[in-house]
């Protein structure tokens, strides 16, 4: 039986939102296509998206994003709990704010001690986009 509740209120605050339940998840059976030895997951950073296209699927027009320190501790617990090191980011528009992206790679290049997350993510882009 579906039971309908109704829209909820949009969390606008997305530091507030528990890390996902990796334990619960198969995670050791999913391997980076990059070097197809190491475990890999993704991740979110962000919510909504600003722009109306009218192919896409999210109709949630309020864009909400993590603090690059919330996203580093989370990438923190992939590589301390999981042995995780790398992950794709599944984000709408991930470089809708430039100073969001320079920051979290910063934060990246300075915080982490798995170099695997800052570099795989600098290739996906050309860094100098963002200055």
């Amino acid at each position: 039986k579906i039971i309908n509740t109704g829209q909820r209120p949009l969390t606008i605050d997305l530091d507030f939102l528990p890390f996902p339940a990796r334990h619960l998840l198969p995670y050791k059976k999913y391997f980076s296509g990059v070097s197809g030895k190491q475990f890999i997951t993704t991740m979110m950073t962000s919510r909504g998206c600003p722009f109306n296209c009218l192919f896409c699927y999210t109709k949630n027009r309020v864009f909400r994003a993590r603090s690059p320190d919330n996203v580093i501790q989370e990438i923190k617990q992939l590589q301390q709990r999981y042995n995780i090191k790398e992950a794709a980011f599944w984000d709408d528009v991930f470089t809708l704010n430039r100073k969001w992206v320079l920051d979290l790679l910063n934060s990246m290049e300075k915080d982490l001690f798995e170099p695997n997350f800052y570099k795989l993510l600098e290739s996906i882009f050309n860094i100098n986009f963002c200055k």
